[in-house]
């Protein structure tokens, strides 16, 4: 087994466990969002924002992990770990 494949075999064994918090994750930090902007249209703005933002990381990242450049375990909380935290700043602020 070559070191790429041993990678590829360890993110998406990660990713098995990473995906599943996801949605939690982004819902968190989108209806935080969503609270924290009073205007409906802005809000809708954000959270398409958010929504484009994930997409990237969730796609770039494993392509990262391929490359070696992330460690593939990592790369598959990455997304997670970022709206999670994301969501909880948000979340402080609001509660402000």
């Amino acid at each position: 087994m070559t070191e790429q494949e041993r990678r590829e075999y360890t993110y998406q064994l990660a990713s098995r466990y990473a995906d599943p918090f996801t949605p939690i994750a982004f819902a968190l930090a989108a209806a935080v969002l969503g609270l924290l902007i009073r205007n409906q249209a802005a809000a809708l703005a954000a959270v398409i924002v958010f929504i484009a933002g994930f997409y990237v990381l969730w796609i770039t990242m494993p392509q990262l992990a391929r490359a070696g450049a992330v460690d593939p375990t990592l790369a598959a909380w990455v997304p997670s770990l970022i709206f999670l935290l994301l969501g909880l700043g948000l979340a402080w602020r609001v509660n402000r």
